[in-house]
Formats: structure tokens, C-alpha cells, sequence
């Protein structure tokens, strides 16, 4: 409740577009480059500075958003973060059918620019991938919060406002491991000879898996705090009777 203006930075629209193979889909934050990208109308996309400060606007929130690509004012970004009870950047990268990625950082400076916000104030990262990144801010005591959509298409935007507002509970689980460093993963090379030297003993299998990891395998916080108790048998008679919730008469026992 006592965040009244929120700076809203980074890659706000989609422009983006990575270099790939002759004759390829581009690649932009919404969707991989490659024979399976999809291609939104501009008309259906929902920008993330729209969505998050049509929402803010409910609760009285002042939304400054400044995009990374164009005509990037620095000036203003330095302002708008110090004037800011809540910075949020949003960080993106993406990658295309039929080249590695070279590096797992995020694009446009955004560790640079996560570390500005973060000296500045409370700082929330949500992020835009097409699998794991690297992320060197990550235990800043004021980065409160990181959220990472894996390239979710023409409704990014909207998503971000709902689970920045408490309207959705951000319940996914990662399906892959996030390294603390480029050290601990397959390195990229310019041949077509990779040695996968660790053999079975990769990612979460390494006997390092600890030391390695930033966030492990099925990692995922929600909004809600559970509790786990001892579990107890209970008669029957107390439970109480309750319709389907599908169709049909029986009662639930």
C-alpha cells in the first residue's frame, strides 16, 4: 500500500529482433525465431507498460515507464528510478532455431541496468526467456523480487500485470536448472564437435548440483504460505456432504 509510483523499464515492447539463419522466422521477445515462430498482429499485442499501468491505475499507482530501444533517455531513467518506490525492470533475451544461443546473459545491459535500479531502491525483475539465463543480481538485498515467463506471446503484457497484482498467484515451477554461471554449463563452440565430458553427471545430477545452482529444478514461490503437519485420520461421519462439482447427484463423502 505504500507504493505510489512505480518505474516501469526495460524491454517494454517486443522490437527486438535477433540475427538468425538466411531465411528464418526473426526472433523478438514474444516468440522464438525458426520455422515455429508465431507472428502476433500488432493490434493483438498487449504492451507491458499498457497492462501494468492500466492496472496501477486502479490502486492509484503512477506508472514512468521508459523502453529500452529508440531513443533511450538516460537522463530521465536515472530520475524516474530515484523518484520511484518501486522500480521494475523488465529483462529479455530469445533465440532461434538452428544456432545456439552464444551467451546466457539477458540483452540490452540489463545486468547493468537491474544493478542502477537495484542501488536506487526495492527493485522487482521480470523476465522475458526461451530457457536458462544467468543472473549476477540475483542476491542484491534490494532485488525483492524476480519472475521469468518463458516466451508467452501476444498476452505477455497482461500476464505481468496480473501476477504483479496479486490477481494470479505465479504457481509455475522451473522446468530446467538456472546456473549461478556461465562455469557450470556446456560451453558453446564454433565446431560441430561438443565433448559432453561429465557424461551422465550433468545439471542436476552433477555431484556439484549445490555448489552450481542459483535456482534448482521444480523451483517455484507462490503468493500463498503452506504448512505442512502431521497427517490424521479422520471418521468418516465427520466429513461433510458436498455436490459435484461436475454433473451428477452423488455426494462427496
Amino acid at each position: 500500500k505504500h507504493v505510489r509510483k512505480i518505474a516501469l523499464v526495460g524491454a517494454i515492447s517486443s522490437d527486438a529482433v535477433h540475427e538468425q539463419p538466411e531465411g528464418m522466422p526473426p526472433a523478438d521477445y514474444l516468440s522464438g525465431g525458426g520455422s515455429g515462430h508465431t507472428s502476433a498482429n500488432g493490434w493483438d499485442i498487449v504492451r507491458a507498460d499498457t497492462a501494468i499501468a492500466r492496472r496501477a491505475k486502479q490502486d492509484g499507482i503512477e506508472v514512468m515507464a521508459q523502453n529500452v530501444f529508440g531513443d533511450f533517455d538516460n537522463e530521465r531513467f536515472f530520475k524516474i528510478i530515484n523518484e520511484a518506490d518501486l522500480n521494475i525492470y523488465i529483462a529479455a533475451t530469445t533465440a532461434t532455431e538452428g544456432q545456439d544461443r552464444n551467451q546466457l546473459f539477458l540483452d540490452m545491459y540489463a545486468n547493468e541496468m537491474i544493478g542502477y535500479m537495484a542501488e536506487a531502491g526495492p527493485t522487482v525483475v521480470l523476465m522475458q526467456t526461451p530457457g536458462v539465463v544467468v543472473l549476477p543480481w540475483r542476491n542484491h538485498e534490494n532485488v525483492s523480487a524476480i519472475m521469468n515467463l518463458f516466451l508467452a506471446g501476444e498476452k505477455t503484457g497482461v500476464a505481468w500485470a496480473n501476477t504483479l497484482f496479486g490477481d494470479v498467484s505465479p504457481s509455475g515451477k522451473l522446468p530446467v536448472l538456472f546456473p549461478k554461471t556461465h562455469a557450470l554449463t556446456v560451453q558453446p563452440t564454433q565446431g560441430l564437435h561438443i565433448p559432453y565430458s561429465e557424461g551422465m553427471f550433468g545439471s542436476y545430477r552433477s555431484p556439484q548440483v549445490e555448489a552450481m545452482t542459483a535456482y534448482p529444478f521444480g523451483h517455484g514461490l507462490s503468493y500463498t504460505t503452506f504448512a505442512y503437519g502431521r497427517p490424521e485420520q479422520v471418521p468418516l461421519s465427520e466429513c461433510e456432504s458436498a455436490e459435484r462439482a461436475w454433473s451428477g447427484s452423488s455426494p462427496l463423502k
